[in-house]
């Protein structure tokens, strides 16, 4: 009984706010959702990205032969672009502190690291290449 009374009241309250509460209202709740589904992708973005990463980081383990001039020059243009990459990170850190912008940054050293060891004429001869780590963020995060 005191439920429904405790409804009855609460719509009472509610239909007699006026028109321009109500209105202030629904735009927060817009703006409430707007700014958490936009997290939300944010986050997926974040995620992708250290999906596509781990990917590429795979592909370029796979390479056992030692890289051609033309290859060194493209996969040196991969690098410049990660270290760019790393300093938006980097700035995102500091600015948002999420954990997707930290994973993008740990994953974004690990790729980093492997590629500027496979472009090492030295290292490729004495090591044949570079093995995919288990735990990638780990391996990033051991880097940071």
């Amino acid at each position: 009984m005191f439920a429904k009374l405790a409804v009855s009241v609460a719509t009472s309250f509610f239909l007699s706010q006026t028109p321009a509460a109500i209105e202030l209202m629904q735009n927060w709740e817009k703006t409430n959702i707007t700014a958490s589904s936009k997290k939300l992708d944010y986050e997926q973005l974040s995620y992708n990205v250290c999906y596509f990463l781990k990917l590429a980081t795979y592909q370029i383990t796979h390479i056992t032969t030692q890289l051609q001039d033309y290859e060194k020059k493209e996969f040196q243009d991969f690098l410049n672009t990660l270290k760019q990459a790393k300093a938006v990170a980097k700035k995102r850190i500091q600015k948002n502190n999420l954990e997707c912008d930290k994973n993008v940054y740990y994953s974004l050293l690990a790729s980093s690291h492997i590629l500027e060891a496979l472009l090492d004429d030295e290292f490729f001869a004495l090591t044949g290449g570079y093995k995919m780590p288990q735990d990638f963020l780990g391996f990033g995060k051991g880097l940071a």
